[in-house]
């Protein structure tokens, strides 16, 4: 593969996920004398999110991927979420599209106030047409489990932002999305 497609793939692969994780003052430090201490509504602990990418041209690609994510405690979440990806190369004489799409859990540990520690484990089905009529030519499921460590930086009180280096335990090139079992991440939450 050539520098420029090379370049072309890290930058595709890139995506954003949410993520997020409140203060909690175990010790009660933040609150006033004689104040009880509120138990969390449990849509406090939920956040929405997800990532999209879009380009269009000769070649077209759309990324959807909304996720939801609980705050187990104050540094673990688990999140739930779909991934949705469609692809469409128009070459000269041959045509090249594929739909993949399939649910996602996630697990975030953050350690430390800026360190993440990540898995997604997700189950696509790939759909991939390769000529001019039409046909499916490849269609099947394929897993891929996805750990990383990374950096955040909090932004605001519910928001943030991270990069990660992620790799597909599960990594299979002649069945997985990606050319590479490294996946670099950029993301941002609120």
């Amino acid at each position: 593969m050539n520098i420029v497609k090379s370049l072309f793939l890290v930058i595709f692969i890139m995506s954003f996920s949410t993520a997020n994780a409140q203060y909690y003052d175990p010790e009660g430090k933040g609150k006033k004398e004689g104040e009880k201490e509120q138990p969390a509504n449990f849509m406090d602990k939920v956040h929405f999110g997800g990532s999209l990418s879009l380009q269009f041209g000769s070649y077209t690609s759309v990324y959807v991927a909304p996720i939801a994510f609980y705050d187990v405690t104050n540094n673990f979440m688990l999140g739930v979420g779909f991934n949705y990806i469609y692809q469409k190369y128009n070459y000269t004489n041959q045509d090249y599209s594929s739909s993949i799409y399939g649910p996602k859990l996630s697990a975030i540990f953050k350690p430390f106030k800026q360190l993440i520690i990540s898995s997604d484990f997700e189950y696509n089905y790939y759909n991939r047409d390769f000529n001019n009529y039409g046909e499916t030519v490849e269609a099947y499921w394929h897993p891929t489990w996805y750990v990383g460590v990374g950096y955040g930086v909090p932004i605001g009180k519910r928001g943030g932002m991270y990069f990660s280096m992620s790799y597909d335990l599960m990594f299979d090139a002649s069945k997985s999305y990606y050319s590479t079992a490294w996946r670099p991440t950029i993301g941002a939450y609120f």
